[in-house]
């Protein structure tokens, strides 16, 4: 399987103005053992993934953002990338990520 080109989404936050706020993804519904994510296919294939703050995918979302609150809406990318891996069965991939706001 050849890596493709990233995908975006935009994650909108917000916080009253000077508020800290911690905010989490988690591994996903079909994490691993060792927390890494995976997107479950057809037959129980799996194909991992990585969710990036930055479209160099030089800054995880593994270690959450830390940051305080504007009082306007504030834009948080979140970058995802597949690895080259082995080719899994063709089919439609998904997972789940939960992502927690601690305020």
């Amino acid at each position: 399987m050849r890596s493709r080109l990233p995908h975006q989404w935009v994650l909108t936050l917000t916080c009253t103005s000077q508020t800290p706020y911690a905010l989490r993804l988690d591994a996903g519904r079909n994490g691993d053992a060792s927390g890494g994510r995976r997107m479950r296919g057809p037959s129980g294939s799996f194909i991992t993934y990585g969710l990036f703050r930055d479209a160099a995918f030089s800054s995880s979302w593994d270690s959450g953002v830390q940051a305080s609150g504007t009082g306007l809406a504030q834009a948080l990318a979140i970058y995802g990338r597949v690895p080259a891996q082995p080719t899994p069965a063709p089919g439609l991939y998904t997972d789940t990520v939960v992502v927690t706001v601690t305020y």
